[in-house]
């Protein structure tokens, strides 16, 4: 076996829109619905929402959002409920999952003799933007604004977890989670540090679940997610978290970790100016991002099994990722029909700075529990993507993986304003 250059990932841990945890989330997976909520005038009502708001005719009420966003607990970490309650709501929710995470595998700073480092960052703070106005008229409103600064979230980790490799923040948008991986993954080939931590962070509806539609934007009318199906009409943006751990494969053999899965390749691209407007995606910096990937990897893409897409949903950026997908496949392969294509956010929305790792995650459990779920809301093909010529198939219902046979599955993630990333991970057998 070959460890040169590949990282181990020794483990996983998340919330999610119906979920508090990675299992969780997996059972939610299998299920024959999304993880969706659809809210009814009485919620709104009974929590004082404006009814201007929730009674218009624009405001969709079905949305994913988290069962509990609290965090932690302050007897966890040496943390007063005062910096709790002042504490941003997304960076409170990371660093709950990275502590249970640290816990969970017994690596922490302070019974580890090498250096633990940090990549990751966070989605749009809609809580301090309602908090602005009474968090400055405290006493403490500088300090408590100041915290609020979407740099300090890394930072914010690195002191309570006493971290003392790299910390990095990362702000990619959309791609965010995947790009702190990929980043994470090169700074431990490169020895910066012996362990390392990625994730990200996304909380949407912090006051009101629901939205606004407005026609002409990216969001879905009637609040369902439908990647790749003749019926999708829009993206919904769900809220969560995930932070992965990662080892160098032989460091992680050698001490015996639980290697949940192994990245062997990753790249990171951008659009540049190659796309339509800046928040359109760009096929010719997704399919360098697939060439970089897959060459760093050792891998044929004919050796892809499945293939966990960005899939937003909507009418522009399904067929343009399948047109970079179709054209990177035909390249290498005439088979078809042989990855099988899923998109996490038909099941839990758009996670925004944690869709990333989310996707990453799902691969993890996939084989973690031998089996590809089916993709929901999935009934029939867009007409606008090409299916018959393609490597990719998607089925509805679940299928079982063979035992102990080689698994590869790549991980797509694009960001608002052309950030594109790519990770291939593979079961220990397949190496």
């Amino acid at each position: 076996m070959s460890t040169a250059n590949k990282i181990a990932v020794i483990g996983m841990n998340g919330r999610f829109p119906s979920a508090n945890s990675v299992d969780e989330l997996w059972k939610n997976l299998l299920k024959e619905n999304d993880s969706f909520t659809l809210y009814n005038d009485k919620y709104y009502t009974e929590r004082c929402f404006p009814e201007e708001i929730f009674r218009s005719q624009s405001f969709v009420k079905r949305c994913p959002r988290l069962i509990d966003a609290t965090g932690f607990h302050v007897d966890d970490l040496n943390c007063s409920a005062e910096q709790a309650l002042t504490m941003p709501q997304q960076t409170r929710l990371l660093l709950g999952c990275a502590v249970e995470l640290c816990d969970r595998t017994g690596y922490t700073q302070n019974n580890f003799n090498g250096s633990i480092g940090f990549w990751g960052g966070q989605g749009f703070d809609n809580y301090a933007l309602k908090c602005l106005q009474s968090l400055h008229k405290t006493i403490h409103g500088f300090p408590n604004l100041l915290k609020h600064d979407a740099n300090l979230l890394a930072p914010t980790l690195a002191r309570y977890l006493n971290l003392k490799g790299p910390v990095i923040q990362v702000q990619t948008a959309c791609s965010t989670s995947l790009v702190a991986v990929h980043q994470a993954a090169l700074a431990l080939k490169t020895y910066q540090c012996d362990i390392a931590l990625a994730g990200g962070v996304s909380i949407q509806y912090a006051f009101l679940p629901g939205y606004l539609y407005q026609e002409g934007e990216i969001f879905s009318p009637d609040g369902y997610c439908r990647p790749f199906d003749a019926a999708a009409n829009g993206t919904v943006f769900g809220e969560g978290c995930g932070v992965v751990m990662l080892k160098r494969l032989q460091d992680a053999l050698a001490d015996n970790d639980n290697i949940l899965g192994v990245i062997t390749g990753s790249s990171i691209s951008n659009d540049g100016a190659a796309r339509a407007g800046f928040t359109a995606p760009g096929v010719t910096g997704q399919l360098k991002v697939l060439n970089e990937a897959y060459h760093r990897a050792g891998i044929s893409p004919e050796q892809l099994n499945y293939l966990e897409a960005h899939g937003t949903g909507t009418p522009v950026g399904d067929p343009l990722e399948l047109s970079a997908l179709n054209q990177f496949f035909q390249k290498h392969t005439k088979k078809q029909h042989f990855v099988e294509l899923g998109a996490l956010k038909a099941t839990i929305g758009h996670l925004d700075a944690a869709a990333g790792v989310a996707g990453l995650i799902k691969c993890l459990l996939i084989i973690k529990n031998g089996q590809m779920p089916k993709l929901h809301n999935y009934t029939k093909p867009n007409e606008h993507i090409d299916f018959k010529n393609s490597a990719f198939r998607i089925s509805q219902e679940t299928l079982q993986l063979a035992d102990e046979k080689p698994f590869v599955a790549g991980i797509s993630s694009f960001g608002l304003g052309g950030t594109n990333a790519h990770v291939v991970v593979q079961n220990l057998a397949s190496i």
